[in-house]
């Protein structure tokens, strides 16, 4: 079962994205790595969440998501410092994103309000996964079944799994 937000969100997939789920990339964790120190070197009180398959070492899309959390209060003063690293925002909207490639991996990263249900149940679902490695293998199992198959199966898929831990 989804909510009625994800499912909102599952609509905005275009039905002929697919899933490309790959093995864990041991490039990722240096390449992470180097985006949180350089983001921590210029934000040093940064709260830094680095969750996802790639965080969990685990095949998925071989995407690198990087949240930096904070109050809205910061938000503007974190959005320029953020800009000086990344460039312009690719999206501004109830969190504030840039998307780049490094090393030929997409990497996100979202200046996300930390107080935000969303975000708080992502750190949950991660820290859950985390810890438990038949869940995650689970969770891993899950992934792999929609390689290849659209992306809005897929991410359904994910929901469902996830509000089950939740």
């Amino acid at each position: 079962m989804v909510t009625k937000e994800q499912e909102k969100y599952l609509k905005t997939i275009p039905i002929a994205k697919l899933a490309h789920i790959q093995p864990y990339s041991t490039k990722i964790g240096a390449i992470s790595g180097d985006i949180i120190n350089k983001i921590r070197s210029l934000i040093p009180v940064a709260d830094v969440a680095y969750i996802g398959a790639s965080a969990l070492k685990i095949s998925g899309q071989n995407d690198i998501d990087v949240n930096v959390l904070t109050d809205q209060e910061n938000f503007e003063d974190y959005k320029v410092k953020l800009t000086k690293l990344f460039g312009s925002p690719t999206f501004i909207g109830t969190s504030i994103e840039w998307e780049m490639k490094i090393d030929g991996l997409p990497v996100t990263v979202y200046l996300t309000d930390k107080h935000s249900k969303g975000i708080r149940d992502q750190i949950k679902i991660y820290d859950i996964l985390k810890n438990n490695t038949d869940l995650l293998a689970e969770y891993e199992n899950i992934k792999s079944k929609y390689n290849n198959l659209p992306y809005r199966d897929y991410q359904k898929a994910k929901y469902e799994f996830y509000n089950k831990l939740i």
